[in-house]
């Protein structure tokens, strides 16, 4: 797609191409002044060879390799033994309108404290301050229902940047979830999803847990998976 506009001495020159497929588009502007203006079809020419090139690339594009789980045998247990568990839990609002509440088993003397979009969990066995855990639902983009493993697991998408952030220890899905886990620095990172693609939020378990804490990875990861939100009903 092409377009020009002019306004007053300058006109502008813009082209763009793109692939539904592709995570990325090509655009070429170039703005030039009256005095200029006899450049303007080289510039467009310019612009012409790049989108060409840009179009060769998506062509010969290779489909994207399959994610790679990351597991042991233990991790894969306790995932099994998570989703088996479901229906345990106590409902949890997460939000202050109460549109949004998951069932979730958390650990006696667990404070939560309820924000505009997400639930602050306030761990009493943690032992280091800089422990973060939240309870919240996201819609990564617009707010609409998506194939949501699809659109999470984007380079660019809230499990691709997981990924990015940190040494994996722990990448594998689970019944209509996924969960990322590794060591970010001193902290130890992660993230649970669960999702409904008819629902136009999926819920989300963000932890950061200071390596005080790590012991209490294996038991957050089991409550968060066990998790059902009420709302994809």
């Amino acid at each position: 797609m092409s377009s020009t506009w002019r306004s007053g001495d300058s006109v502008l020159f813009s082209r763009a191409s793109w692939n539904n497929e592709a995570p990325l588009f090509l655009g070429c502007n170039v703005l030039v002044f009256e005095e200029q203006e006899e450049a303007q079809n080289g510039y467009r020419d310019l612009c012409g060879a790049a989108v060409a090139d840009w179009q060769a690339v998506i062509a010969n594009a290779p489909d994207p390799a399959p994610l790679e789980q990351v597991i042991t045998p233990a991790a894969e247990t306790l995932l099994a033994e998570a989703v088996a568990a479901r229906g345990e839990g106590e409902p949890v609002a997460i939000d202050d309108d109460g549109e949004f509440v998951v069932n979730i088993a958390l650990p006696p003397d667990t404070e939560v404290s309820i924000g505009s979009f997400d639930a602050e969990v306030d761990l009493a066995a943690a032992q280091s301050i800089f422990t973060d855990f939240e309870l919240d639902a996201g819609c990564d983009g617009l707010c609409t229902p998506k194939d949501w493993e699809a659109e999470l697991n984007r380079f660019d998408g809230l499990l691709g940047g997981v990924r990015a952030s940190v040494d994996v220890a722990l990448d594998a899905p689970f019944d209509n979830g996924w969960v990322v886990a590794g060591w970010q620095g001193d902290d130890y990172r992660i993230r649970v999803v669960h999702w409904d693609d008819d629902a136009t939020h999926f819920f989300q378990c963000a932890v950061d847990l200071n390596e005080a804490d790590v012991d209490l990875a294996p038991s957050i990861i089991a409550l968060c998976v066990a998790a059902e939100p009420a709302w994809f009903d």
